[in-house]
């Protein structure tokens, strides 16, 4: 419907935009003025229009019509709108109320929206109407100023902006403007040709002021172009050939004439002085474009613009191979140099796929890198139109070195650490770029400081991220960039969860090492994300804002911190080789101080209005521990420091922003501390602060929210009642009813997991228990007893959000240890619904009395395995589970104890996940016990005495091994546990007859 729609109406919607905006079809603005409309008519979610409020408007004109005297119009006009709202083509229309719809449409554009005359018969035409206009017009302006002064201004030769703008404006009535005065060389050649350059205007009337802005502009022009040619171009720019003057005397002065190879074939050379051409070296880097010496050809792949010498130019003391050469580094500097600058360019292009803000703060600091390079470029042009000393190719090649290295070496970290952001998602460029830039810091090639004010400018995309998620409780992530995605889970009880994005991979498939403060850093941020989603989801981050009034934002933390650990290094020098050679001995003698740690702690906590303010530190103390030290160096450094403290406690603050001012004070430092000590260490101990403490925090508000208010302890109580049969006598009834079911599935009397339900939920007193029986393909009568209990499966419904604490996850691990307690209680129910009194025929009293003892072995192996696992593990971990939780504070805490037990009790109850020989041998005595049951249901006399052998001898080997192997897994370490179990069997082993 709608394609059809669009179809209908796009060549509608293209005539109106070329009507309104003049724009072509093959522009860009105008297809995003076509997906604009479509997507607003297409799409819209608009309120219908209100035929009340139409009704109304029409009757509104037609009663206008009647208080101006056209009666006839008013009738006209409602008469006609009676017969379009009549009108049988609105009956079966698709569109409800199509009729108001268009009506309302032309009430609108009644409104004189294009500004356009309408004329009707009666109606003055609209000629006749601008003459009426023109003859009438009454000068308002002469009128108005009438018995004041004409006001006139005293031009100057040199004019600033507001006196150019003030002299387009007339003095008065008939005023004429004066133009400043050009000099011989500006004044215009050819009035005639000039006045042909713009529309003629029809002359104005006498009594109006002549507007002469135009003429202005257009003179200002040209007296500006002619200024540049007389001023500015060089005549080698112009000429094709151009050879300069040789005056010196030397013989090598004519090294490029003499050595010329291509004379004979009438091929001329251009030769330019070393002055000319170490301009014109200057001049392309700075802004690349075709020159005398330089031009720009495309690449042989067509893909971009490659920089490189013209051919046969050449200075006069070079031969013009050896000039080329020497030259040519130029151009792969100058292409490296463009090529960063269209990156930058490129990301506030307009395109479909929107760039990532870490791109952008990074390109913001590609571009202040760059800025001292074309301040020294500068200089250096300076210097040479200067000539206050020679400037050869060689002097200039030792003054270009250093700019020419930076570039190179920004433009390396440049291709290393950038992704095609077009193609590539913005979360892995974003990763990818801030973890090259980590693995640069590690390098010790003279750049780590750049390096570092890089990375500190880049990441601070992520601390802002970070921080509104933190205080926020939400995270927005608008360029789909952070490493951490937020994902909404169709079950709406169990709301979103907070999952770390594959960068790890992604970035091992790249080659890319993942750098271990960001992998520390996404952890500590997932632990505190579902504490901070329970209090937005529950309206209680007002709490949380309460408690954290008193910090500054993360910014301000993390330049802090940097601040902190890199500022004293600015103030010393490290003279012995020992501390330069291992600079982690510096830092721990500097967490040695007593005043170290409280002052970082202290500095984390302090508001943003005193950041500006020094910690106050006791100097006394530190310089007594400096002294039992025995670090002389260390002692001198730290007196400079403190004197510089001092100090600067004592001067007033400039007031600016806090975290502007940290920013400027860490690149002031950054060059200096590069030399002494690991930046990559600071950066990562920065970066592991922080989120240290939110996840503290919001933990401890969502974990009494979750235990006081939401009965956490309760619900866990009831749930591991039912799982871990810890409210057997409240579940005997459901129990029972299970296993009478389970032992007549012969007889087609299957289980109904709605009744199941039902009957569990009575038993618990609670409606959130419901019992599910899967059995796949297989039909119940063709399984086993211990295949149906595999089957069985119960589902504890818990409210948001203490689903996050007993997720589906952790109710499979329960349903795994209960189908294990279930067998065990299913072979310890048949053998206590076995009646002695069955077994009162005296013929057969030698087979009663074989099976009375082996249903003695039976319940004392089954009941004994059921206790250990019921009463010994589970109620123990249970007793000290909800112990934990009560001394827990925090939720993550409360998660991870929770997961614990679990762990903790699937390994103890025999591996309960895994398949294990001794749980195995477990099941075969559940199996016996139901072999027994049907042997004491029958006919003694029908008894096989052969069968139960059979059976007396696979009870005495299970039991022989389930006493030889608990035997030896109780001697290893963490199985202790197994001790009161092997000791069950090892007790009394049967020999030969049970």
């Amino acid at each position: 419907m709608a394609s059809k729609f669009k179809d209908i109406i796009q060549e509608d919607v293209r005539a109106l935009i070329r009507k309104l905006t003049g724009f072509e079809d093959a522009q860009d603005n105008f297809k995003a003025c076509e997906r604009f409309i479509l997507s607003n008519l297409i799409h819209h979610r608009y309120l219908s229009v209100d035929a009340n409020a139409v009704r109304r408007s029409v009757e509104g004109m037609v009663t206008k019509f009647h208080v101006h005297g056209l009666s006839d119009r008013g009738q006209e006009l409602d008469s006609l709108v009676k017969d379009f709202l009549a009108s049988s083509g609105f009956k079966n229309h698709s569109t409800v109320d199509i009729q108001w719809c268009l009506l309302s449409l032309l009430l609108h554009l009644g409104v004189n929206p294009a500004n356009v005359m309408r004329t009707v018969e009666n109606d003055l035409d609209a000629s006749s109407f601008l003459a009426i206009e023109e003859t009438e017009e009454f000068d308002w302006g002469a009128y108005l100023k009438e018995g004041l002064d004409d006001f006139h201004q005293d031009w100057t030769d040199d004019l600033s902006d507001e006196d150019e703008v003030d002299c387009m404006v007339a003095a008065g009535r008939g005023s004429i403007i004066d133009l400043p005065k050009l000099g011989e060389k500006q004044k215009l050649t050819n009035s005639e040709e000039f006045n042909g350059s713009f529309p003629k205007k029809k002359e104005q009337p006498l009594g109006k002021p002549i507007k002469s802005i135009h003429v202005l502009k257009a003179q200002k022009l040209i007296a500006a172009e002619s200024w540049l040619q007389s001023n500015i171009q060089h005549e080698w720019w112009s000429k094709a050939h151009y050879n300069e003057k040789i005056t010196s005397t030397h013989p090598f002065s004519q090294t490029a004439v003499l050595c010329d190879p291509n004379q004979k074939e009438g091929i001329k050379n251009s030769t330019f002085s070393e002055h000319k051409i170490a301009l014109e070296i200057i001049w392309f880097l700075s802004a690349p474009c075709d020159t005398a010496l330089f031009m720009r050809v495309i690449s042989d792949d067509g893909m971009k613009v490659q920089s490189c010498v013209r051919p046969h130019v050449t200075a006069p003391s070079l031969k013009q191979d050896v000039f080329s050469s020497y030259v040519t580094s130029i151009c792969d500097v100058t292409d490296m140099l463009e090529e960063l600058k269209a990156f930058c360019s490129d990301l506030n292009g307009n395109h479909e796929k929107k760039a990532s803000e870490t791109y952008k703060a990074y390109s913001c600091a590609i571009e202040q890198e760059l800025r001292p390079v074309f301040e020294s470029l500068s200089q250096l042009e300076r210097k040479v139109h200067e000539q206050a000393e020679t400037i050869t190719l060689l002097t200039l090649r030792e003054e270009l070195g250093p700019i020419l290295s930076s570039i190179s070496s920004l433009y390396e970290l440049h291709k290393l650490s950038v992704l095609d952001w077009k193609e590539n998602p913005n979360w892995l460029c974003a990763i990818h770029l801030l973890s090259v830039l980590l693995s640069f810091l590690r390098r010790g090639d003279g750049n780590t400081g750049r390096n570092f004010r890089i990375f500190v400018r880049t990441f601070r995309v992520y601390i802002k991220i970070i921080d509104n998620w933190l205080a926020g409780g939400h995270l927005y992530d608008h360029c789909d960039e952070f490493f951490i995605i937020k994902k909404v889970k169709n079950n709406s009880t169990l709301g979103a969860s907070f999952e770390k994005r594959d960068w790890e991979r992604e970035l091992a498939a790249l080659g890319i090492e993942s750098p271990e403060a960001l992998q520390v850093l996404a952890g500590c941020l997932l632990k505190a994300a579902q504490p901070l989603h329970v209090l937005c989801e529950l309206d209680r981050l007002s709490e949380l804002r309460k408690q954290t009034s008193n910090r500054c934002s993360l910014e301000i933390v993390f330049l802090q911190n940097l601040v902190s650990d890199l500022e004293p290094t600015q103030l010393t020098s490290l003279r012995t080789e020992k501390e330069c050679r291992n600079p982690d001995l510096w830092w721990k003698k500097l967490d040695n101080l007593p005043a170290s740690k409280a002052n970082s702690l202290e500095n984390t906590e302090r508001k943003p209005t005193s950041f500006q303010k020094n910690v106050p530190i006791d100097i006394k103390s530190v310089m007594d521990h400096l002294h039992r030290l025995d670090e002389p160096h260390l002692m001198s450094d730290f007196k400079s420091f403190f004197s510089l403290v001092t100090e600067e406690s004592t001067s007033k603050s400039h007031h600016k922003n806090p975290e502007k001012l940290l920013l400027e004070k860490l690149i002031s430092i950054s060059d200096k501390v590069s030399e002494y000590i690991s930046i990559e260490s600071c950066v990562e101990r920065a970066v592991f602060c922080l989120s240290a403490d939110w996840e503290g925090i919001a933990g401890a508000l969502a974990a009494d929210i979750l235990i006081r208010e939401r009965q956490l302890l309760h619900h866990l109580c009831t749930a591991q009642g039912v799982f871990l049969l810890q409210a057997s006598y409240r579940l005997q009834p459901f129990l029972s009813h299970i296993f009478r079911l389970l032992l007549h599935r012969k007889d087609l009397i299957w289980m109904n997991s709605h009744t199941l339900s039902v009957l569990l939920q009575d038993c618990m007193d609670s409606d959130q228990f419901s019992f599910l029986v899967v059995t796949g393909d297989k039909e119940p009568t063709e399984m086993n007893s211990l295949d149906c209990i595999d089957s069985m499966s119960i589902h504890y419904q818990m409210a948001w959000p203490l689903c996050a604490i007993v997720d589906e996850g952790s109710q499979n691990v329960y349903n795994t240890i209960l189908r294990l307690l279930l067998k065990m209680r299913w072979g310890l129910w048949l053998l206590e619904d076995l009646d002695i009194a069955d077994l009162s025929c005296p013929k057969d009293k030698d087979i009663s009395q074989r099976l009375l003892y082996l249903r003695y072995w039976l319940l004392h192996a089954i009941r004994g395995s059921y206790s250990f696992l019921a009463g010994h593990v589970l109620n123990t971990l249970s007793l000290k589970f909800e112990e934990n939780i009560k001394n827990t504070k925090d939720m993550n805490l409360i998660i991870q104890v929770h997961k614990r037990f679990l762990m903790c009790a699937s390994r103890q109850c025999l591996n309960a996940r895994q398949p294990d020989p001794i749980k195995n041998a477990l099941f075969q005595l559940v199996v016996l016990a139901e072999n027994l049951h049907s042997l004491w249901r029958t006919d003694l006399s029908k008894v096989s005495t052969i069968k139960l052998d059979k059976i007396e001898g696979c009870y005495r080997e299970c039991h022989q091994f389930l006493a030889a192997s608990l035997h030896l897994l109780a001697e290893e370490d963490g199985l202790e546990h197994l001790v009161v179990l092997s000791d069950l069997f090892n007790w009394n082993i049967p020999k030969s007859k049970v």
